[in-house]
């Protein structure tokens, strides 16, 4: 089977919840291209052949045969760990991973222990953008993009965002951090900044992150992710041109500063609500909760009120 040219593929929410076996980011680079290769309707894996020509831009860039030889042996042995109740059963990715030196490709075939977690999926799955998790630049970004999917997919047919909750030994253990990423501070700026910056950039999610704190002790990680549409975001220092202050009360164009004034300009939010919100919280809850709509783009919502009193409701627990 030749190299397919595609931009999506499917995994099972059984495989991305698991803990997957250590990889760079070039050996997950050629698992995802692997996987996307397998049809929708395919009941066993097919060997396939990856051309190294075909696969420059994400993997085994300027590799010599030496290095290539080693890449896969190293990926051979590789695998997820899958975890049913009290039974443990790792499993490897590859059946088959050769290369023969003057042919230029990689025989491959995926090990049919994965067929039930890439075959015929009709439920439990998560289609992801290929593209992105080769576009990704962390080797942690690919895996949290995927976690993330998982459980938008699961709950986007009742809200357009979610908000999910990871301890900070789970993200430590499942995305197998180094220990001392129990400091927040490094946590933050090494793992959740960074994986931050890469999906928002080249995927077609949005997400962002905040400390889960009981006084001083990080107890974990909120998360919060959409889907972003194909058009363009818009800025809202578009709407400066038209804004007037006048379209807003006194009352709350006094309170508020010009950020989230212009953003309520943008979501059209109801003037009389956002009043109450303020006396509900406080002033400075919903002016931290409008900043961060401000960076979002007002046509990806269906609810874009509700999301905004999501925001703040979750910033008052805190």
């Amino acid at each position: 089977m030749q190299i397919k040219q595609r931009d999506n593929f499917k995994l099972s929410n059984t495989f991305i919840e698991a803990k997957c076996d250590k990889m760079n980011k070039d050996e997950q680079n050629f698992l995802y291209l692997c996987i996307s290769q397998v049809n929708a309707d395919d009941s066993y894996f097919s060997p396939m052949k990856i051309h190294l020509k075909d696969i420059q831009e994400l993997a085994l860039v300027k590799k010599n045969h030496v290095q290539v030889r080693n890449f896969i042996a190293k990926l051979s042995r590789k695998g997820v760990n899958i975890q049913n109740g009290k039974t443990f059963m790792p499993r490897v990715f590859f059946q088959k991973l050769n290369y023969i030196e003057g042919t230029g490709y990689i025989e491959a075939q995926l090990h049919e222990d994965l067929q039930d977690l890439c075959l015929e999926l009709k439920r439990n799955f998560t289609q992801a953008s290929l593209q992105a998790c080769i576009s990704f630049r962390s080797k942690y970004s690919s895996p949290l993009y995927l976690l993330l999917k998982s459980v938008y997919d699961k709950q986007k047919k009742y809200q357009d965002y979610i908000f999910v909750d990871y301890t900070v030994d789970y993200l430590i253990n499942h995305f197998q951090l180094p220990k001392s990423y129990n400091v927040y501070g490094h946590l933050r700026e090494r793992f959740l900044e960074v994986t931050e910056k890469d999906i928002n950039d080249n995927s077609d999610f949005t997400i962002s992150f905040e400390p889960i704190k009981k006084g001083r002790n990080l107890e974990g990680i909120r998360f919060t992710a959409h889907k972003k549409e194909q058009t363009e975001p818009i800025v809202l220092d578009d709407f400066a041109l038209d804004f007037d202050k006048s379209d807003i009360t006194t009352r709350v164009a006094g309170e508020l500063d010009e950020i989230s004034q212009k953003t309520i300009k943008a979501f059209n939010y109801d003037v009389e609500e956002i009043e109450k919100l303020i006396n509900d919280y406080s002033k400075d809850i919903v002016e931290n909760a409008l900043f961060v709509m401000s960076n979002k783009d007002p046509k990806v919502f269906t609810n874009a009120f509700g999301y905004l009193k999501a925001i703040i409701e979750n910033k008052a627990k805190n």
